[in-house]
């Protein structure tokens, strides 16, 4: 008992100290975190800018992460992993065969077993479990990232690895690369 009061006491007398250190941390935190967001925007640019006074204007780009396509569809190029290449030497697009692999995400399968069990009793554990999500491996290997494959004829770079965190975009760089793909 005497410990606990001894607790409280140093905390109740530190509280004043210790609050606005933490709030001038977290100011801090936050101020250096806009910062590195906007040097990684300006680099983004320049490295964009820069694409773009090298091999031209592009008649279509899209952005992942710190990354970006260029489609030049005048010129049949495609500019992709700091690689220029012709729509022709690409072979093949395609998500690598590790994607067909699922497994259960046992996170979520407590959960929604223990919440089943909670409402509904043995059945709904059951029932709650069984209905968990399911995660590829590959998704899971990658951290989330999605897995895009392309391979090329060119002997310097047979496979270009797009790994791509947003499934919209995801699907936005597939889709232009199919297209690529019949029209070369």
């Amino acid at each position: 008992m005497l410990i606990w009061l001894i607790i409280i006491v140093v905390a109740i007398w530190f509280l004043p100290i210790l609050l606005p250190i933490l709030i001038i941390w977290v100011i801090i935190k936050v101020y250096i975190q806009k910062k590195n967001e906007q040097k990684a925007e300006k680099d983004y640019n320049e490295r964009l800018s820069g694409s773009i006074v090298m091999y031209g204007k592009p008649s279509r780009i899209i952005r992942y992460e710190d990354k970006y396509m260029l489609i030049y569809e005048d010129k049949r190029m495609l500019y992709l992993e700091g690689q220029l290449l012709d729509w022709n030497n690409i072979v093949d697009v395609r998500i690598p065969q590790e994607h067909e692999v699922y497994e259960t995400d046992n996170s979520n399968m407590v959960k929604r077993s223990l919440l089943g069990w909670l409402l509904f009793g043995n059945v709904g554990g059951a029932i709650g479990g069984a209905t968990s999500r399911r995660v590829s491996s590959s998704y899971k290997n990658n951290k989330g990232r999605f897995h895009l494959l392309i391979q090329t004829d060119k002997i310097q770079c047979p496979n270009i690895h797009v790994l791509v965190e947003d499934s919209n975009t995801f699907e936005e760089i597939r889709s232009c690369l199919n297209i690529i793909r019949r029209t070369a």
